[in-house]
């Protein structure tokens, strides 16, 4: 918080969480932004993710994804992501 000739609210959150097994691989993650200033919102972001990794042997690997963004005053109400591929 910043205090002055303005009043400036920043707050960020970030969170990632690994599972993994032998032949799987599952990620979670997610975001956010919010900012105000003088009591007016100047930032509102968020984001949430996961993907799942299959290995099939030690060379090859398949994965999926899903993920979605939000950010106010980009005019982004909702941003749906989805891949899938092979490494």
């Amino acid at each position: 918080m910043n205090r002055g000739n303005t009043d400036q609210d920043t707050y960020h959150v970030d969170a990632e969480s690994i599972f993994r097994w032998p032949d799987d691989c599952v990620t979670i993650n997610g975001s956010g932004d919010l900012e105000k200033s003088n009591g007016d919102k100047t930032k509102q972001q968020a984001t949430l993710g996961g993907k799942y990794d299959r290995f099939l042997n030690k060379q090859w690997y398949l994965y999926s994804g899903l993920g979605f963004e939000h950010d106010k005053f980009a005019d982004l109400t909702l941003r749906t992501i989805a891949s899938v591929g092979s490494g």
